[in-house]
């Protein structure tokens, strides 16, 4: 199965807009769980620690199909995957928004967490599909407008609905929402016709014996503990330790998102101009620093370092895909993502969220942002054993175009 000729940027871009709005739905639906979580802990009647849980559910059932999304779309065409995730994931949403088992909540959502892991590698094979290479650049970054946008508004949806109605009715709103969508995509999408080669375990397991690829999943995972680790549990820690009003938290952890978008282009740049390693030299400790200041401040130096935390950590993704791109040629690099981001993934907005809700319990979350902080601080510490990049990325965009 071939996919379709490419099209120009304006004709690609309805197209394109759709799979994002995928995407966003997606991504709202993982995220809206942070800003909701004060009332669903009063209500399922649980600790911060199985809170924190909930996360690490929805990052197990992502890891998993990530991993395994190879072999899914060796037999589905990428379009029909991403038909077929928002069908499977709006019933889950509704399946969880009239839930009242802490157990079987906690089995929704490690299927809530599949959907995403199916999603990913079809929505990026589609969205590549449309557009011609000299197109791609903009074309990823429509894509990648879900999840920086889904970190702004999710907050505000979710405030909204704790205004005039409930946490649930959010839920069910979200899953009838994907449900059109994925009808609509079924009927009038395009992108993505066509079917990917399934993996290989030999490769794999080469890959994993590569020492880089280590490094790279130590520096994404902690990249992503700082990304998505203080986003999940943030407004918990504000209500809980701060005594802040919960509509004032999600509407500071909303504000602390707003620049994310135009730093994240700001971070290509400067990746392009003083290079990988520099730029998560500078970045992550600096990360760090504002992590464990969230942990120990207060007042106005609270708010500070929640609206510097993210600008510094959203600026490692465009380092940290750079290095991944110049370290693995092209007909490994799919699989190195596929093994790298799950585990990652599992560990920064699963584990670490579990964690910092167990410290939650013992009063100690601030204890839970100074480890993290730290941990993050210190991660340059592993770029010298990154071996010299092979090629400028001049050099290895005008191989990828020719």
């Amino acid at each position: 199965m071939h996919a379709p000729a490419p099209l120009s940027f304006p004709k690609a871009a309805p197209w394109l807009l759709f799979i994002a709005a995928i995407f966003f739905l997606n991504f709202v639906g993982r995220t809206i769980f942070s800003p909701i979580m004060v009332p669903l802990e009063l209500e399922l009647g649980i600790t911060h620690a199985r809170a924190g849980r909930f996360f690490l559910d929805v990052s197990l059932g992502y890891g998993f199909t990530l991993l395994v999304a190879g072999f899914v779309n060796s037999r589905i065409s990428h379009r029909r995957t991403i038909a077929l995730m928002p069908l499977v994931m709006g019933v889950v949403l509704l399946a969880l928004s009239v839930c009242h088992s802490v157990v079987l909540f906690e089995v929704l959502l490690v299927a809530f967490g599949m959907c995403g892991g199916l999603y990913l590698p079809s929505g990026v094979s589609a969205v590549t599909s449309l557009v011609a290479p000299k197109d791609l650049g903009k074309a990823i970054a429509v894509h990648e407008l879900a999840p920086n946008l889904s970190l702004i508004l999710s907050p505000l949806i979710a405030q909204f609905f704790l205004d005039f109605a409930t946490w649930r009715t959010a839920l069910a709103t979200l899953g009838v929402a994907s449900l059109v969508m994925s009808v609509l995509f079924a009927l009038f999408g395009r992108g993505g016709e066509f079917r990917s080669d399934a993996p290989s375990f030999s490769a794999a397991r080469e890959l994993m014996l590569q020492p880089i690829f280590w490094v790279l999943a130590i520096l994404f995972s902690l990249a992503i503990s700082g990304s998505m680790a203080p986003y999940s549990v943030l407004p918990l820690y504000l209500v809980d330790a701060h005594s802040m009003e919960p509509a004032e938290a999600n509407k500071l952890l909303s504000l602390s998102r707003l620049l994310t978008p135009l730093v994240a282009f700001f971070a290509g740049w400067a990746v392009d101009k003083v290079g990988s390693k520099t730029t998560i030299a500078v970045t992550m400790p600096l990360t760090g620093l504002a992590t464990i200041l969230i942990g120990i401040c207060h007042g106005p130096w609270l708010f500070g370092a929640i609206l510097a935390q993210p600008v510094f950590s959203v600026c490692y993704f465009a380092a940290g895909f750079a290095l991944l791109s110049h370290h693995f040629p092209p007909q490994s690099r799919s699989l190195a993502i596929s093994l790298i981001i799950p585990t990652a993934i599992i560990s920064g907005f699963g584990l670490v969220p579990a964690m910092l809700g167990w410290l939650g319990d013992r009063n100690a979350f601030h204890v839970g942002f100074i480890f993290i902080g730290v941990s993050i601080a210190l991660s340059p510490l592993v770029l010298p054993l990154i071996p010299r990049e092979p090629a400028t990325r001049a050099e290895e965009n005008s191989v990828e175009r020719s």
